[in-house]
C-alpha cells in the first residue's frame, strides 16, 4: 500500500468490463509517478487530496484506491444506576399490569413491584 498526494487527474478514456462500463483516469501524484485507475462514473478524489492506493499491475502501471474500512462502534454501555432504572420501571409496569383488574392501592402496587425487583436481582 502506498499514500500520495495527487497533483493531476486526466480522463483516459473507458473500458467495458462483465461487470459494467469503467472510466479509466491516469492520476498524476507529487513524486512524479502516475497509474491508471478505474471507476464507475467520475473519479472519487480531487486533487491536492492524499489517498492511500495499491498498484495492481506495474507493467501496465495500474492501481487502486484504498478505502478506509468504517470502524464498528459498539453501543454505550448503560451504567449500574441505568440498569437499575430501567429493572424499577419494566416491574412498575409489570406489577401494574398484574393489578390492572383489581382496585388496590399504590401501595399494594409498590409491594408487587419491589418483590418482582428482588427475584430479578436475587433470584428469590
Amino acid at each position: 500500500m502506498k499514500t500520495g498526494t495527487i497533483k493531476f487527474i486526466e480522463h483516459d478514456g473507458q473500458w467495458e468490463h462483465a461487470t459494467g462500463v469503467f472510466q479509466r483516469y491516469k492520476v498524476t501524484f507529487e513524486d512524479g509517478k502516475s497509474y491508471k485507475f478505474s471507476s464507475k462514473g467520475d473519479f472519487k478524489k480531487q486533487v491536492g487530496e492524499q489517498v492511500e492506493y495499491e498498484v495492481t499491475n506495474e507493467q501496465y502501471n495500474t492501481a487502486k484506491l484504498i478505502y478506509p474500512k468504517p470502524q464498528f462502534q459498539a453501543a454505550p454501555q448503560r451504567n449500574a444506576d441505568t440498569q437499575i432504572q430501567i429493572v424499577r420501571q419494566s416491574m412498575i409496569k409489570a406489577a401494574i399490569d398484574y393489578h390492572s383488574k383489581d382496585v388496590v392501592s399504590l401501595d399494594i402496587i409498590k409491594q408487587t413491584a419491589k418483590e418482582l425487583i428482588k427475584f430479578i436481582e436475587t433470584g428469590e
